[in-house]
């Protein structure tokens, strides 16, 4: 093919539509990941409400016993005794309850990562704490545009439906291919001689107006739809960022 524009704009539609779903396959890695470590984050909370509630047991414990001393000591009223065993049951009932909160977030996380659900564990790595640099809103939006690979999926369709409009656009245009051929002919293989056909074509569409009509509208709503849908995440990422910042 020596002059095809319409050939050649689905070629490099093709490989933008290749790059767009080399971003979508990176995005969907990218939301996994997110989701795994906002699991083990979210188990790490509940295995820290758990310590924290044990530890208050352990304390309304020893005030419990300490008033259990006074009341018997008469140094105290029956009534800071009450108070005492009122507080430790309610810290006991608190404890009950996160360690099921720990147990369901365990079994989600364990779902997640493909552990079965029967299966008991227990994290051994903590997040330690480090006081997080957050930066400016235009350098976060900056940074997500550049980074985020939903957002270059969505500019690679873009860039694929504007090489499909110009490839339907170049159904009007002519085209000139060339064909060459050789080989060896003969009654024998020791009697051959070479044998060679070449010819050239040029295609003039005429009867092909509206066929191409009707492909430039439909490439043109497909065009027009791929950029609302990156105006429309672009739109979501800046709110996302200046909902976080």
């Amino acid at each position: 093919s020596l002059l095809d524009l319409n050939a050649l704009h689905n070629q490099r539609a093709a490989e933008r539509n290749l790059a767009a779903e080399q971003f979508s396959y990176q995005d969907v890695r990218e939301t996994v990941a997110l989701v795994v470590g906002a699991l083990y984050l979210d188990t790490l909370t509940a295995a820290s409400r758990v310590e924290t509630a044990e530890a208050q047991v352990q304390t309304a414990q020893a005030l419990q016993d300490q008033a259990a001393d006074l009341r018997r000591t008469g140094v105290s009223a029956g009534i800071d005794l009450l108070r005492a065993q009122v507080e430790l049951q309610t810290r006991q009932q608190e404890l009950i309850a996160a360690r099921n909160a720990l147990a369901k977030q365990n079994l989600v996380l364990a779902r997640a990562i493909g552990l079965p659900l029967s299966q008991a564990f227990r994290l051994a790595d903590t997040v330690p704490y480090e006081p997080v640099t957050v930066p400016g809103t235009d350098e976060a939006l900056t940074l997500a545009f550049v980074s985020r690979a939903d957002f270059q999926s969505a500019q690679a369709r873009v860039s694929t439906a504007e090489e499909q409009r110009r490839a339907a656009t170049a159904e009007r245009q002519p085209s000139l291919s060339a064909n060459a051929d050789y080989g060896l002919i003969g009654p024998t293989p020791g009697q051959t001689h070479g044998t060679f056909t070449a010819s050239a074509a040029l295609r003039i569409p005429i009867f092909a107006g509206n066929k191409a009509h009707g492909d430039e509208l439909v490439a043109q709503a497909e065009l027009d739809r791929s950029r609302q849908r990156l105006e429309n995440l672009r739109a979501q990422i800046e709110q996302d960022v200046r909902t976080a910042s």
